[in-house]
């Protein structure tokens, strides 16, 4: 199983989202993410939301642009994105509540997340 999900947006401010699926560092598997057609056909700006990686901490969502594959590491920034964004990670992961279990999420987390609840 690949350590992160990249879903298409459809907002002028975003392109596409990451979702880290475990608790690595994006870095240690950024030559990987490089490599995705996904990314490869387009440029914009991408949203990473670290979730299982830092928690739901202040620097949960960061952006950076792409282009063409390449991460622009030097835009990376710390961003508050709408509800809609975090609707897209939860969904993602109550349908995968495997990688949540094995996840830094507290318990309460957990059960919040498992039973539907944005965060």
């Amino acid at each position: 199983m690949k350590k992160y999900k990249i879903f298409d947006l459809s907002t002028e401010e975003y392109q596409k989202i990451l979702i880290c699926l475990t608790y690595d560092s994006i870095l240690s598997y950024l030559n990987h993410i490089e490599k995705e057609k996904i990314l490869k056909k387009s440029q914009g700006v991408l949203i990473i939301d670290q979730l299982l990686v830092t928690g739901n901490q202040n620097n949960r969502f960061i952006s950076c642009e792409y282009s063409m594959g390449k991460l622009n590491l030097s835009t990376a920034k710390n961003i508050k994105p709408d509800i809609s964004v975090h609707k897209i990670t939860m969904n993602f992961l109550r349908q995968n509540l495997d990688i949540v279990n094995k996840s830094i999420l507290s318990k309460h987390q957990k059960l919040l997340l498992g039973e539907g609840n944005i965060f």
